[in-house]
């Protein structure tokens, strides 16, 4: 089976070999670009120390509160490609890549005027004196990598549509290749150069997200069979149509990535109450978590993109097959990641700190985080689907409702029973419960869509 021409789908077994083979590459672009961040830290780590630490920790959570749920809604543009591809039209595939690099330039403004005049989150966050200073210079410097960041989401979302993936691994490599030797210069200074400090790994984090549209750009050049060449070499004006039906799709999206994001940031805060002990043990769990979860998000962008192109050739019985297929392959694959965590929290632990009380407590932490990754895996594949059916808004209610009723508003109350020693304990239960209902729910959701549509429906509820 070619990968990057999906085709009628006779059985299960069938499905397996693209999802896997194509989810692979995501999961190691994603790792690489998460490495970029290690590379920094590792590198401040050798600086003067607490100081360097909080100014690249409150900017970077500054960035992500501002940007992530926009570069979410671009999302929405692998079910849009990937349903013109199933339907064979190439020009509707170079017209939707197009469009979506209006959208992203489009987004980029509202993101990087946020970034330019940052006060109300600086304040938020109780920053005063010279650190202000310098995490204003920081997000400078992150406001130049976000139109590169978000044009390479339309590269990444053109190439997941068509299941070649390895184009995004290509350039995510590629990114880090160029990432650790001028994060390195740029930080500690080198080739005759004082070294920038802490600022130096924005300058370097801008400068990569250039290499990235470059090479990224260069791949999709390359194309001259499914549009990619034509999508770039020739100019389309603004279409209100497309983009209304991007934003649409695209807003609920964006919405449940800024959920997901908030309430764990909203958590760490009410946990960092409980000492510094709960707060590094949150911090393992956290990343632990997002480790875990880049396997159904690869997965689910790849069903995403097999499903609507099912549904563009108006084959609703394999869009069916390959969902169950996806969700099936996803719960399996996380019930042994699950069981990994449960049987090996400690181990895990300790690979995180050396620290034998922040260690035994992110133990336990990470037990919880082996639940609520199993049933957190299943509302992430399905949403994946669900946008190939163009169905996005009812996921992001059920995740809403999910995550601030019942893992914060839930947590908040059951912690004040608990007491201040178990708060990280309490509100990850209370997420893994959380995770539960809202993979109850989207499941039997989906169920109904499938059942109910033999071929894309406009409707976006």
């Amino acid at each position: 089976m070619n990968a990057s021409d999906f085709r009628m789908v006779p059985s299960h077994n069938e499905v397996l070999r693209p999802l896997l083979t194509q989810s692979l590459p995501l999961l190691i672009a994603q790792l690489a670009s998460s490495a970029y961040g290690i590379v920094d830290l590792m590198l401040i780590g050798h600086l003067n120390g607490e100081h360097a630490m909080a100014v690249f920790g409150v900017s970077w959570n500054i960035f992500n509160t501002i940007q992530i749920g926009f570069t979410g809604i671009l999302i929405a543009l692998i079910p849009a490609i990937s349903s013109a591809h199933g339907a064979g039209n190439r020009q509707e595939v170079a017209e939707t890549v197009r469009q979506g690099i209006w959208l992203a330039l489009a987004l980029s403004l509202p993101i990087c005027l946020l970034l330019v005049f940052p006060d109300l989150f600086l304040s938020l966050a109780g920053q005063r004196g010279q650190a202000t200073a310098e995490i204003r210079l920081f997000l400078l410097w992150l406001a130049a990598s976000v139109p590169p960041t978000l044009l390479f989401r339309v590269v990444s979302g053109y190439a997941s549509a068509l299941l070649k993936t390895r184009k995004i691994l290509m350039a995510s490599v590629a990114g880090l290749i160029v990432k650790i030797p001028l994060s390195f210069v740029l930080v500690q200074g080198g080739l005759g150069h004082a070294g920038l400090g802490v600022v130096g790994c924005a300058i370097s984090t801008a400068v990569v997200t250039w290499v990235l549209l470059a090479v990224g750009f260069g791949t999709v050049l390359t194309d001259t069979v499914h549009g990619g060449r034509e999508a770039l070499t020739r100019f389309s004006r603004p279409r209100a149509a497309t983009l209304s039906t991007l934003m649409r799709q695209g807003l609920p999206i964006g919405a449940s990535f800024f959920f997901d994001y908030s309430v764990l940031t909203l958590i760490g805060l009410l946990v960092a109450r409980g000492g510094q002990i709960q707060a590094a043990a949150h911090g393992v769990a956290a990343s632990v978590s997002y480790l875990c979860y880049l396997v159904p998000m690869s997965l689910a962008n790849v069903a995403s993109a097999m499903v609507g192109q099912s549904l563009g050739r108006h084959d609703g019985e394999a869009a069916g097959r390959v969902g169950r297929t996806a969700v099936t392959l996803t719960l399996s694959i996380s019930f042994v990641i699950g069981l990994v965590l449960v049987s090996g929290g400690d181990l895990i632990a300790r690979l995180y700190t050396s620290d034998a009380s922040v260690a035994d407590y992110a133990a336990r932490l990470i037990v919880v985080v082996g639940v609520y990754h199993l049933f957190d895996a299943i509302f992430t594949v399905c949403s994946g689907v669900l946008r190939a059916y163009r169905r996005t808004l009812v996921p992001t209610v059920i995740l809403g409702i999910a995550l601030w009723g019942i893992g914060l508003a839930g947590g908040a109350i059951a912690n004040r029973w608990s007491g201040a020693s178990q708060t990280a304990l309490v509100f990850w239960w209370a997420l893994a419960a959380a995770a539960i209902v809202a993979a109850a729910g989207i499941f039997e959701y989906q169920r109904r869509v499938v059942q109910d549509s033999g071929r894309p429906q406009a409707a976006t509820s």
